[in-house]
Parts: C-alpha cells; sequence; structure tokens
C-alpha cells in the first residue's frame, strides 16, 4: 500500500509538473503573441478572442462532454488522472499572470519555445497514462473505435484550427501557428514515438489471468506463443499484445498487480497490417 501511495504522489507531481509547463507556454509565450496552438487549447484561444472568456475556463467547459463520452471507454485511471491536469491546467492557464512577464516578444521564438514546451508537457502527461485532455483524448477515443491514428485525428484538428486563426489573426502569424503545431508534433513524436504501435510480450505463469485483465480493461486482442525456457526446459505460454503507447502504463500496473516477478519486452512497432484487432479474442501459434 505504501508502494503505491509513492507511485501515486510521484506520479501526481508529474501530472502538476506537466500542467504547470503546459501553462508558462500558453501565458508567457503563445497568447502574448497572438499565437494559437493545436487542438483544443487552439479552438479556446480563438473564442477567447471574440468574448474575453477566460482561455483556462472554457478548456474545463469544453473537456465535460469530452470526460463524459471517455469514461466507459478509457477507464478510471487514465479519467482521472487527465481529469487532474485539465483542473490543474485550466486554473493556471487563468490565474498565472500575463503581463508584464511573458518572456518574449518575438513570435518566431515563442512560436519555437512554446512548441517545445506543449510538446514536454504532453509527454509528461503520457509517462504517466493520462493526458492533458481535450483532443488526446478525443484521439484516443477515435482510435480505439475506428481505428484511426492519432496522427490522423490530430492533422484534421489541427487543420481547422489553423483555418480559424486566418479570421483573427494575419498570414503571418497563422505561419507562427503552424511552427508552434509542427515543433510541438516533433517534440512529441522524438520523445514518446507517440504514434507508432507497441508489440507487448509477457512471460509470467499467470498467463491466463493476465489475459482476462487484458481483455477486461484494455479491450485488446491476445496471441500465445508457445516457449519453453532454456534452463529449466518448462513449457509457457508467451503473451504477445499489440497496442497503443497510450496503454502502455494501464499494462504495465496490470500485469505486476498480478504477478510482480513477471518479465515484459516492449517493442516499438512502425506500422501494422491486416486488421489491427480489438476485440476479445485470443490465438495460438
Amino acid at each position: 500500500m505504501q508502494k503505491k501511495s509513492l507511485i501515486f504522489v510521484f506520479h501526481l507531481i508529474v501530472n502538476l509538473l506537466a500542467s504547470l509547463v503546459t501553462a508558462l507556454a500558453f501565458n508567457y509565450l503563445i497568447i502574448p503573441n497572438n499565437i494559437l496552438s493545436g487542438g483544443l487549447t487552439g479552438i479556446t484561444i480563438v473564442i477567447n478572442y471574440f468574448t474575453g472568456w477566460g482561455v483556462g475556463l472554457l478548456y474545463f467547459l469544453f473537456n465535460i462532454p469530452i470526460f463524459i463520452w471517455a469514461y466507459k471507454e478509457l477507464g478510471k485511471r487514465f479519467i482521472v488522472y487527465s481529469g487532474i491536469a485539465v483542473l490543474v491546467l485550466s486554473v493556471f492557464i487563468d490565474y498565472l499572470p500575463l503581463k508584464p512577464y511573458f518572456v518574449t516578444q518575438d513570435p518566431m521564438l515563442a512560436s519555437i519555445y512554446g512548441g517545445i514546451m506543449l510538446g514536454l508537457g504532453v509527454v509528461l502527461w503520457l509517462r504517466i497514462g493520462g493526458s492533458g485532455g481535450g483532443m488526446d483524448i478525443v484521439a484516443v477515443l477515435l482510435n480505439k473505435r475506428y481505428g484511426l491514428s492519432v496522427g490522423q485525428v490530430s492533422l484534421v484538428l489541427n487543420g481547422i484550427v489553423i483555418l480559424m486563426s486566418t479570421f483573427i489573426y494575419s498570414v503571418e502569424q497563422t505561419m507562427y501557428t503552424l511552427i508552434t503545431i509542427f515543433v510541438s508534433s516533433k517534440v512529441i513524436d522524438g520523445l514518446q514515438s507517440v504514434q507508432s504501435k507497441k508489440t507487448v510480450m509477457i512471460i509470467s505463469p499467470q498467463s491466463r489471468v493476465i489475459t482476462d485483465q487484458i481483455w477486461s480493461k484494455l479491450n485488446r486482442g491476445v496471441t500465445y506463443l508457445d516457449g519453453s525456457g532454456a534452463y529449466t526446459n518448462q513449457e509457457t505460454k508467451i503473451i504477445m499484445c499489440v497496442m497503443t503507447r497510450f496503454e502502455i502504463a494501464e499494462l504495465k500496473r496490470l500485469v505486476f498487480q498480478i504477478d510482480p516477478d513477471a518479465f515484459i519486452t516492449i517493442n516499438t512497432t512502425d506500422e501494422v497490417l491486416g486488421h489491427f484487432r480489438k476485440g476479445k479474442a485470443s490465438t495460438s501459434i
């Protein structure tokens, strides 16, 4: 119990740090220089431009229906961590002072460093098995239900934000928005490989129990491989499963909760061909 509490506290600290880094990027680099970011935050900045309502408040309100949609699909832990992130981020954005504390009035520097900080915030959230809410959650939901990649969803949503920016900012400011989105996506890809799939191999005498948990909690299909230990010469079932980066943290938690001595390998898979099964099914090889 003490170990679980320490892990939760550590994850909470990382969550707060990610929210702070993201809020600093918005308040001291992006918003003061009339730059948009991608996704839902970019949309809230546009609405703020016309209404004067707080960006943080708008972001919190828009996330409510997204969380209602996601509650049954993504699991309690993901929702709790993401909910904490949204609440803290919304407060930070609205209550951290803006002027005269923004770092630079050079929009090029603001777009580059703002993009770096936004990307870093996303990576920190993903490391603990959460997200910053907004379109990150929408992307995961669409990936699970329809097989759309995170990259495809982000491309469409960011395209909408860029289109809206042309109506309120100059063409030059829109180009800076493109730089911010590009830099943040490259930071995420470089640090986390978000858009790649992960192939997981699990060796444990509790393979049946672990498989049942993968089915019920992650809704992922499993393949059994026949294996044997070179030293013990004992036959065993090796679990193979392909999933997204978003699900890895939850998978490790489930496996080690059942078998603390389980052996897990996780490899990046650049491409998956054929049917990327999401339902309750397993096969043996």
